[in-house]
């Protein structure tokens, strides 16, 4: 016979009352545990269901008396199950999102300090987001970079196709690495070193990193020193005094001046790299030994008297300076 009366009613109600709350923590957790369990008290509610409809109709059911309390044992055990597993996960998830809030305030740090200028853009090339130092570097603030296209913001004129080219590569996943010139609010070109990063999540791209390095001050030096090797090596090829360049151990040369060329009748070809110990240039070659001492001592050597072989073998006398 199945039972009934204020106790079956009460094992129904919280056979509900359990079911609700794990459908609840299944809905909030998404957890396959809660679904296992959310599964096991909808299985006893519907149980309950059938047999109450069963004795109100008049079916013949019949339930061994044994088992007449074992519901309200059984929803017991489930809704303590369902308080722990559910406090469990719940706790985890708290630890996870407190995990996830610390990594996000890490990396929103590193971009509001990065010492490049940094920008966030979706793959189209649009600007999501910039960082103080690209505001510094370009002179663009946030209200008037966030939605333009990057392309058309910093990249002057004349090199727009190379821009969107490089867009286009990252875009597509690939990092590029570069340096050209960009140009500030102001209209001025700044030298920059460009790398594009592709930002992955999911499985796929999502957004493009671009940090641009200022490096204006190394392009000056270089070309500067470029200028400067540039005028020394007009000078020294065109000097009316036999000028050479050559390692201070083994003597070797590493470059002569079309005066020496012709006074000595070598070519540049035959002098490079050989020493003037092979092409028997001093005559003696203690007086080489004692410049070289000299050159270690001072620092420089002055009008010094010497004796060298041409390629024909006539020998000269010259005064050597270094």
């Amino acid at each position: 016979m199945f039972p009934s009366g204020p106790l079956r009613l009460r094992a129904v109600v919280g056979q509900l009352v359990a079911l609700a709350w794990s459908v609840v923590l299944l809905l909030r957790l998404r957890d396959w545990r809660m679904g296992t369990l959310t599964a096991v008290l909808a299985a006893m509610v519907v149980t309950e269901v059938l047999l109450g409809l069963g004795h109100a109709r008049g079916w013949p059911v019949a339930v061994p008396p044994e088992a007449t309390d074992g519901p309200d044992v059984m929803v017991s055990v489930f809704l303590l199950l369902a308080v722990v597993a559910g406090g469990s996960l719940m706790a985890a998830r708290r630890r996870a999102d407190r995990a996830l809030t610390m990594e996000k305030a890490y990396l929103e740090r590193l971009f509001e300090s990065a010492p490049q200028a940094t920008v966030l853009l979706d793959r189209a090339g649009r600007i999501l987001r910039i960082n103080p130092e690209f505001t510094r570097l370009f002179g663009h603030r946030p209200e008037e970079a966030i939605g333009r296209m990057l392309d058309d913001l910093v990249a002057p004129p004349e090199l727009q196709d190379e821009a969107r080219q490089v867009t286009a590569q990252v875009s597509s996943g690939r990092s590029v690495a570069l340096e050209t010139k960009r140009r500030r609010q102001d209209g001025s070109l700044v030298h920059v070193a460009i790398q594009g990063t592709p930002v992955l999540a999911d499985g796929g791209q999502v957004a493009v990193y671009g940090l641009y390095r200022d490096i204006t001050e190394r392009k000056t030096a270089e070309e500067a020193l470029h200028v400067s090797e540039e005028k020394f090596s007009k000078a020294f090829r065109s000097s009316p005094d036999l000028l050479t360049l050559s390692t201070i151990d083994a003597g070797e040369l590493l470059e002569v001046n079309d005066t020496f060329l012709a006074v000595t009748g070598y070519t540049r070809e035959e002098l490079i790299g050989r020493s003037m110990d092979q092409l028997q240039l001093w005559v003696n070659p203690a007086e080489r030994r004692q410049l070289v001492e000299q050159l270690r001592r001072r620092g420089s050597a002055r009008n010094v008297e010497c004796s060298f072989r041409i390629k024909g073998g006539e020998i000269r006398v010259e005064l050597l300076s270094a």
